[in-house]
């Protein structure tokens, strides 16, 4: 019976269409947000990772494990602007590892200041994403496997179509305006990704495309006190008919006054999902967070109570010493 409903929501996902992965550290994932945040840092070289489990506990659990780099091409194209290149793979392993995808992106922007003070800047960005899917059948029934004693997987069950989808390969922009200095910093930014809707599908069905994922992003830290900071973020996002907000914020202390190290302590909330914690450190330019899921949605109401968490790390530097990262607090880096 389990693996009919996985297949019958397998089946219902080519027609209902897909949807990428999502993350809830999306301050941790700026390629996968928005390209024009691609190198949107005062650092020179910028390389994170999230890790997420979700949903252990109620049914076969969801894995998703992303990694970037990102640097800039140049150390400056003209004046103090940056022209940067990023690159990003993830792996989204559903239902204990029969639907598995592979996606890997490359990102580049170019970031143009708007006054002398090097205040504010707009950031275009541009994207590339290669993905592939695959679908291990001989872990699932099919009817033509039945027989007089039960399902023998050792009958071919004539699917092998379903086995791997043809690669794909989407194009996505977006657009940032940032405002950093000494003491704060705030971004506001606009996306799309897929726009040229590239087909996916299992059942070699041509029609049936990967919809356009549309981005909205906010995000902002400040200095409260002696060196210790507040971060705010909030995230839209809508691809075909599904949609969702993620909102929340966290305190930065600061550890030690002669240190650069910092304690992350918050709260974010998706929309009618889950209140989410947030635990985060930060170690000189390292950082490391991890939240747990505390789902309000109707899944509470299984008797298996739902369990998702994420950890995540990111690292980021400069070619010189000379020149110092902005926000020292901030874990939007």
């Amino acid at each position: 019976m389990k693996i009919f409903l996985i297949l019958l929501l397998l089946i219902k996902a080519n027609f209902c269409f897909s949807q990428d992965p999502h993350i809830t550290q999306f301050f941790n994932t700026p390629l996968l947000v928005n390209p024009g945040n691609t190198m949107n840092t005062t650092a020179d070289i910028r390389v994170g990772g999230v890790i997420r489990q979700q949903w252990m506990g109620p049914g076969d659990p969801y894995y998703t494990g992303n990694v970037s780099f990102e640097t800039r091409l140049l150390p400056s194209v003209s004046g103090d602007n940056v022209f940067g290149i990023g690159f990003n793979f993830m792996h989204d392993n559903t239902f204990n590892g029969i639907l598995k995808s592979n996606y890997f992106m490359v990102n580049t922007a170019y970031h143009q200041y708007l006054d002398e003070n090097l205040y504010h800047k707009i950031s275009v960005g541009l994207n590339a994403t290669m993905g592939q899917r695959f679908l291990d059948i001989n872990r699932l029934y099919f009817a033509s496997q039945f027989t007089s004693g039960g399902f023998n997987l050792n009958i071919p069950s004539g699917e092998t179509q379903l086995g791997q989808m043809k690669r794909y390969l989407s194009i996505g922009t977006g657009i940032t305006y940032s405002y950093a200095d000494e003491k704060k910093r705030f971004e506001l930014g606009g996306s799309g990704f897929h726009l040229n809707k590239p087909s996916q599908t299992f059942l070699n069905n041509i029609s049936e495309e990967l919809p356009i994922r549309w981005n909205f992003n906010a995000q902002t830290d400040f200095a409260v006190g002696y060196q210790n900071g507040m971060s705010f973020s909030v995230l839209y996002q809508k691809q075909a008919a599904l949609d969702y907000i993620l909102l929340g914020g966290f305190y930065n202390a600061k550890i030690g006054s002669e240190s650069n190290n910092f304690l992350h302590i918050g709260l974010f909330h998706r929309w009618k999902d889950s209140f989410i914690p947030y635990l985060g450190f930060s170690i000189n330019d390292i950082q490391f967070g991890f939240n747990y899921d505390a789902t309000t949605s109707l899944l509470n109401d299984t008797n298996a109570k739902p369990t998702t968490f994420e950890f995540s790390f990111s690292w980021r530097t400069n070619w010189s010493d000379d020149r110092p990262l902005n926000c020292p607090f901030s874990p939007f880096k």
